[in-house]
């Protein structure tokens, strides 16, 4: 669940730090928190993407699998410097935890997250080192990530992270 947080920390850095004020997610209207979450529908790997980007921002993909043994893995790829044909930055980042539900929100704890550059730049390498110094740093605290899940059903899940400004919606649909 961190990774998300992460990801929400490093990408504007990637982007290029600018004197200028840190940009907004665009308006997002979303479903209200769901009272309780269906554990067995949350089970099984979802695709994810970002549905309310910052602008400018590398894209990145996602992948999360809950498994019946409140386990979970989260895996991205974060990438720059496609859209304009230069060899772009690119970040693999896996995660592993355990999950739990409290309500409507989808608990995080004991997450471990590793990165390594996707490529031979060297911009990856640096960020790479930077993201698991930051990963380690939020490890350290011990304490849970949490997700406000607003929808779930068998093929779609909605959630944003808990607690935070400005927050990612991540959108998912179901793999397996």
């Amino acid at each position: 669940m961190r990774l998300t947080v992460l990801m929400a920390f490093l990408l504007p850095l990637a982007a290029c730090a600018t004197s200028e004020p840190t940009p907004q997610r665009s308006a997002l209207t979303v479903p209200a928190e769901v009272a309780s979450i269906d554990r067995s529908l949350l089970i099984g790997r979802w695709s994810c993407t970002e549905m309310n980007p910052l602008p400018d921002a590398p894209a990145f993909t996602q992948t999360m699998r809950f498994g019946t043994d409140g386990r979970a893995v989260q895996d991205a790829v974060a990438s720059t410097g496609e859209e304009t044909g230069t060899e772009p930055m690119r970040l693999n980042l896996h995660s592993t935890y355990d999950w739990s539900i409290e309500g409507g929100r989808l608990i995080a704890t004991n997450v471990e997250t590793d990165v390594t550059a996707g490529n031979d730049e060297a911009m990856s390498s640096w960020m790479a080192g930077l993201t698991q110094m930051i990963a380690d740093s939020f490890g350290d605290t011990n304490e849970p990530g949490a997700y406000s899940v607003r929808e779930l059903s068998s093929s779609r899940l909605v959630m944003q992270a808990a607690d935070v400004d400005d927050p990612a919606v991540l959108g998912c649909t179901r793999v397996s």
